[in-house]
Order: structure tokens, then C-alpha cells, then sequence
């Protein structure tokens, strides 16, 4: 293996893709009978997309977060800038999924597994 080429899942695009995908195809709310046993409303009603929710802007930064190369910011600059993106919208998930009452679903799993592998990256490069 070439040393320059890194693993897929040590990029950050592809903790950001999976993010997405799981904003699609999984819930945002929990689900009362689980993922198999719910009807195709209830799965319906628990996606993020579905209606206009606060679900939405969990998954908001982490398209903010692939635009940041775009600013061009110095290296050290940006990695600090993503760590605070990445942080602030952590709280802001846990803090308006508790305001609001929402239970959080599957997606939201792999939004915060997410979130965490792409801190780690920018925590490396410190």
C-alpha cells in the first residue's frame, strides 16, 4: 500500500457522506417499535426529511463542514475553526434535542460517529 494513500475511512469526506446517507435513509426520531417492526408511516413520520424539523439543522454543519476548505483559511487556523463547528454543533444537538423533547433515531448515530471520527482528524493535526 502506498503511504500517501490513506484508508476510505480515514478521510473526511467519507464521514461526511455517510452522514448524509444516513440523514436519507434513516430515522431522526426513534422509532416505538424499532427499526423492523414499525409500520411504513411511523418509519415515514421518523425521517428528518420528511417534514420541516429541527432534525434538519443537526445535519446542517456537516455540509458546513465540507465547505470550509473553500475559505481557505491557513492550516492551523482551519483545523481550529472545524474543531469549533464540530463542537458547537454537538451542543447544539444534545441542547435542542432536550428543549424540544425530541428522541433522537438512528441517524443520529451515525451523525455523532460522524462528528467524532472528523474531530479526531483535526485533534491529530494539532
Amino acid at each position: 500500500m502506498n503511504a500517501n494513500k490513506l484508508p476510505i475511512i480515514q478521510s473526511a469526506k467519507f464521514w461526511i457522506i455517510l452522514a448524509v446517507i444516513a440523514f436519507l435513509l434513516l430515522p431522526s426520531h426513534a422509532l416505538d417499535y424499532g427499526l423492523f417492526e414499525s409500520t411504513s408511516d411511523e418509519y415515514l413520520g421518523a425521517m428528518g426529511w420528511s417534514s420541516l424539523n429541527i432534525t434538519v439543522l443537526w445535519f446542517l454543519p456537516v455540509l458546513l463542514y465540507g465547505l470550509m476548505p473553500l475559505l481557505k483559511l491557513p492550516k492551523d487556523t482551519q483545523a481550529k475553526a472545524e474543531l469549533y463547528l464540530i463542537a458547537a454543533a454537538t451542543l447544539f444537538i444534545f441542547v435542542s434535542a432536550t428543549i424540544c423533547k425530541v428522541s433522537m433515531g438512528y441517524s443520529v448515530i451515525v451523525l455523532i460517529a460522524s462528528l467524532t471520527a472528523l474531530a479526531t482528524f483535526f485533534l491529530s493535526l494539532n
